[in-house]
């Protein structure tokens, strides 16, 4: 028996798609279904569909067919039913004459996209300089609820024991090329030097200008493009005063990022809330339990120092243990995971209060320092994972059999 939905509930924009029992709902419902989606998909959850720009012909966005399918683990997770759409792709190291003549050609493709299909929400999917004011553009016609996802910028790329960066030494090799300071046989090897890895350009150009104003409007997801701007201008700033590399990358993850999801800080939250129209208060909440379990890091690095490889890293001269460093960076990284889900109610399914307090204890045990403790929490977490995997396969076997007669 299908529960009635409750007074006052908003209704999904989707239902008109797949909640009816006529011929145009069959229709709907049965064509999608020929891509394996189960019947329980269509029955009241919200349809988010992502906008996905990937394209062999934008380089910075050619890695965002498997960003794509975190994004649907994560909707599918939170109760919702992913769908992924195309549209038109601007590559600007590659398109000719410009991507500024098709921008809102683009904007035009998203918003008729969104309106055409059953979405109660969508993610953009953000990279190269013109495809972020493009989709924005586009999404914000429809008026539906909207969150941009930037593919993040590529490594500083390394040539011969310099780094150099995607715009600057563009310039710099062709005019030594010109120069004949630079011979045409190594260009290729500082051409690949240079695009390392997948991205866009990693300097403070227009794909992490725009990123950073999508994070600034509060449409975009905390700590992507944030932590391009704090990392590039209070990184090396605290290089200047001697402080390692590492220590000041971690400064500004805990000082620079975490202040500014979570309250009594918390700008990206409450800007978003307030665009959005929502309680900044539950709002800054939210980000506080999906940040929480980063907080307990800098307490497991003071109690192990060696995981931020101490005293090695001021004295290169004194011992490391490779198999200590290992252990407690395992441990920790299994700990954070197993805390994060436990706060959140998932493992690796839903997890009850009493699987969600075992899951946080054993999340803390791993993170004191000893092999005993540690293994405690694993047995634990591990006990738990294996409940949920079990509880879940019975449920989809009990869906999956067929009624006797």
């Amino acid at each position: 028996m299908t529960k009635k939905a409750k007074k006052g509930a908003p209704k999904l924009r989707s239902e008109s798609w797949f909640a009816r029992h006529d011929r145009d709902a069959f229709v709907h419902r049965s064509w999608m279904k020929n891509q394996g989606f189960p019947h329980d998909l269509f029955e009241g959850r919200p349809v988010i569909g992502i906008c996905n720009t990937w394209s062999e012909v934008t380089p910075c966005n050619a890695h965002f067919r498997e960003l794509a399918e975190h994004v649907k683990f994560g909707i599918l997770d939170e109760g919702g039913f992913p769908l992924e759409f195309p549209v038109m792709s601007l590559g600007e190291p590659v398109m000719r004459p410009t991507t500024m003549l098709f921008r809102n050609q683009v904007a035009m493709d998203v918003e008729e996209s969104i309106r055409a299909n059953p979405f109660d929400g969508v993610v953009l999917m953000m990279g190269c300089d013109k495809t972020t004011p493009a989709l924005l553009m586009g999404a914000a016609s429809c008026d539906l609820p909207t969150i941009g996802l930037s593919g993040g910028p590529m490594l500083n790329g390394r040539y011969r024991g310099e780094t150099i960066g995607s715009g600057t030494h563009t310039w710099k090799f062709t005019e030594a090329l010109k120069l004949g300071t630079m011979k045409m046989a190594e260009l290729p090897e500082a051409e690949a030097c240079m695009s390392r890895s997948a991205g866009h350009c990693m300097t403070m150009g227009t794909a992490s200008t725009m990123a950073s104003m999508v994070e600034a409007l509060g449409m975009g997801l905390p700590t992507t493009a944030q932590y391009i701007v704090a990392a590039v201008i209070a990184a090396p700033a605290l290089l200047t005063y001697g402080i390692h590399p590492l220590l000041s990358h971690m400064f500004v993850l805990f000082y620079a990022i975490l202040a500014d999801v979570t309250p009594p800080v918390a700008l990206a939250a409450f800007a978003g809330a307030g665009i959005a129209g929502s309680d900044p208060f539950k709002t800054g909440i939210i980000a506080t339990s999906l940040s929480s379990s980063k907080y307990v890091v800098p307490f497991v690095w003071v109690y192990s120092p060696i995981m931020l490889l101490m005293p090695w890293l001021l004295d290169p001269a004194a011992s490391f243990d490779f198999w200590h460093w290992a252990e407690v960076v395992f441990f920790t990284f299994v700990g954070v995971t197993a805390m994060g889900g436990a706060w959140r109610g998932y493992l690796v399914d839903r997890c009850t209060p009493l699987e969600k307090a075992a899951a946080l204890i054993g999340a803390l045990l791993m993170f004191i320092p000893g092999i005993p403790s540690s293994l405690a929490g694993m047995t634990i977490v591990g006990g738990i994972c294996l409940i949920q995997r079990r509880r879940k396969q019975r449920r989809r076997f009990a869906v999956a059999e067929p009624a006797v007669l």
